[in-house]
């Protein structure tokens, strides 16, 4: 019988009170045994040697984005495996790993038919994403997101005005070949085996503006218009102020000249694929 760590990040609306319970008898029904349970952020993470002792063949996470990429940096360096679960609003990393959203049935395939392997990712210096990057105004849309992930409808309002705005009146600024870029609305960059997948996005008015904001609450963002794409190995943004970004789903502000690159975590993703 092969053993697993499980993280759990209690905090994400996702992750209901019996979720531990559920997930032990789950592992155990395909073979699994669960040698210990942590409660992330609260918790600290187990250390090699720990994983090492209790014969620990993989760790398992099941919690947001955010989550599951602040795990991944802490565990990069060990080279070991992960089994991604969804626990989160968007499960970004989990749909694109096992194509499904059900804990259950990604258990049982990993039972079925293990395969695990390094990522491509998005870096610029100390930051990562795993699925990729927005940059410029339209990442401002994360806080209506946040307003509905939490409930708070009180702030909805507000998050969407605001995000309404900026996207119409600020724009990112990229170096593309010997010349700076006119300003685009949002920049979405996606990671690949050898370069960056980059989608630069135009805006010809308002109504542009809230098919953008629409598009990235209901994850499908390419409803917008004026998209422009492009394939590189790195990307610079070319802006006089720090550009507003959301690393895998986590807000952060990027140098004006910040260089992106194609990268590969040393941590091996279990994919069911």
């Amino acid at each position: 019988m092969d053993n697993v760590w499980l993280i759990l990040n209690r905090g994400s609306r996702a992750v209901g009170d019996d979720w531990e319970a559920v997930l032990v008898a789950t592992f155990e029904a395909r073979g699994w045994s669960v040698a210990g349970t942590i409660d992330f952020p609260d918790d600290a993470l187990p250390s090699g040697n720990m994983l090492d002792t209790a014969h620990v063949a993989m760790v398992a996470v099941a919690a947001g984005d955010g989550t599951i990429n602040a795990v991944a940096r802490e565990l990069d360096s060990s080279g070991g495996t992960l089994l991604v679960l969804p626990g989160g609003t968007m499960n970004l990393l989990a749909k694109a790993l096992h194509g499904s959203t059900d804990p259950a049935a990604i258990i049982a395939a990993v039972a079925d038919l293990p395969k695990a392997g390094p990522i491509a990712t998005v870096d610029s210096g100390e930051h990562r994403a795993l699925v990729g990057a927005v940059l410029g105004p339209g990442a401002s849309w994360v806080h209506a997101r946040e307003a509905v992930r939490t409930g708070r409808w009180n702030r909805l309002r507000r998050a969407l005005r605001f995000a309404y705005l900026r996207t119409l009146s600020h724009a990112v600024r990229l170096c593309e070949g010997q010349r700076w870029s006119k300003g685009y609305r949002a920049v979405f960059v996606h990671p690949g085996d050898t370069a960056l997948s980059v989608v630069k996005v135009r805006l010809s008015g308002w109504t542009d503006g809230v098919r953008l904001g629409f598009g990235y609450l209901t994850g499908k963002w390419e409803t917008a218009r004026g998209i422009e794409t492009m394939q590189t190995g790195t990307l610079q943004l070319a802006d006089d102020r720090p550009t507003f970004a959301l690393f895998y789903g986590e807000p952060l502000r990027l140098a004006p000249d910040a260089v992106l690159t194609a990268g590969r975590t040393r941590l091996k993703f279990v994919t069911t694929l």
